[in-house]
């Protein structure tokens, strides 16, 4: 069964890639958001296991993820207008409430989803990262260089240099497109292409 969809949301910058069991399964929805760096693609080994039980998986790819005509400027990364993206998905998909799961930059931006908009989420199960409440004396950064002594890749990335072309060279020499998905109870078969 054709499972994956790449599908323009009016409002949103960009394509998001989601998948699903189907377009009309009307099962719960669980809504897997990826870390950093990763893609959708991090979650197929779950989508199929959870669309054989029942539910309908969607998984995007978040805004900067997966597509090159991601807006410019950290400005268009809030987490506002990233929960504002999740938020349009849902309603173009017509999900009401969906069971959030996420890791790590997802799990982040999963804690701003329940907390922005708690009546679109049913439950919520995070991997890798615990909710920290913002602090209003100081940047996530800030913290992360007291915790780590400078040496967590978010503060490595905050003076540019070799770390984040290295990162920038990678992604451009290893990033595929998902042109097409199919989901049985075995495991997902994708066709990729380099962009």
């Amino acid at each position: 069964m054709k499972t994956a969809f790449s599908q323009h949301i009016k409002g949103l910058d960009s394509p998001v890639l989601w998948n699903s069991r189907s377009v009309e399964t009307a099962g719960p929805v669980i809504l897997f958001l990826h870390g950093f760096p990763e893609g959708w693609f991090g979650w197929r080994k779950q989508i199929p296991v959870f669309a054989t039980a029942g539910f309908r998986a969607i998984a995007p790819d978040m805004r900067g993820y997966g597509d090159p005509s991601a807006p410019q400027g950290a400005n268009n990364y809030t987490y506002l207008h990233i929960v504002g993206d999740l938020i349009g998905l849902l309603d173009a998909l017509k999900v009401e409430k969906a069971f959030v799961v996420g890791l790590d930059w997802g799990a982040m931006v999963s804690w701003q989803l329940v907390i922005f908009r708690p009546d679109r989420v049913i439950a919520l199960a995070n991997l890798s990262v615990y909710y920290s409440p913002r602090n209003p004396n100081g940047s996530m950064v800030t913290l992360m260089r007291k915790y780590s002594g400078g040496k967590h890749y978010m503060c490595k990335f905050q003076g540019g240099g070799k770390i984040l072309s290295n990162l920038l060279e990678f992604n451009k020499l290893t990033k595929r497109t998902c042109e097409l998905v199919e989901c049985s109870s075995q495991d997902v078969a994708l066709i990729l292409h380099r962009t």
